[in-house]
């Protein structure tokens, strides 16, 4: 029996999340300061204990200097993927 889809298509953001950090080179603890959060709250979105708004993804995305437009397109890609099995 195969995951949730939902469950699969949240880990795809949340995967994507991280590592769009990662290619920024920042820690959480660094994007945390510059979205004025504490560490935890990136630590628990990336972890999936928190879903993310999409105020809150717009900030996130723009602290690491990446198009809102760019990332909703190639996460669409991803989820049409798990869409298709």
């Amino acid at each position: 029996m195969g995951k949730d889809p939902d469950f699969l298509r949240q880990q795809v953001l949340r995967e994507m999340l991280q590592l769009r950090r990662q290619k920024a080179g920042l820690t959480q603890r660094q994007l945390a300061e510059i979205l004025g959060r504490p560490q935890s709250w990136v630590c628990r979105h990336e972890r999936g204990d928190l879903r993310m708004d999409y105020m809150e993804l717009r900030a996130y995305l723009k602290a690491l200097d990446v198009s809102v437009v760019s990332f909703v397109t190639a996460l669409e890609r991803k989820l049409s993927e798990i869409d298709d099995e």
